[in-house]
């Protein structure tokens, strides 16, 4: 459960409920975070009990983004570029 998510705080949007750091697809703001759902930046939202997006496809994840997934992210720009 993310209750002590907020707006303004960041998460990292996962492929599945317990993928490694390395696997981050992205980091997104909160905007709205309520008992049922958290709201990101770009519109998509998440249930807020377990962290799996509200859309039937693709299915990811969120958790709280820490520097760890910010490096990851950054390690996979840099590899493509």
């Amino acid at each position: 459960m993310f209750t002590n998510l907020k707006p303004g705080d960041y998460v990292a949007i996962m492929p599945t409920e317990s993928s490694p750091t390395a696997e981050v697809l992205e980091i997104a703001q909160i905007v709205v975070a309520s008992n049922v759902y958290i709201q990101l930046n770009e519109g998509r939202m998440y249930a807020t009990i377990g962290g799996k997006s509200l859309l039937k496809k693709p299915v990811t994840y969120i958790v709280p983004a820490t520097d760890e997934h910010r490096a990851a992210l950054e390690a996979k720009r840099s590899r493509s570029a």
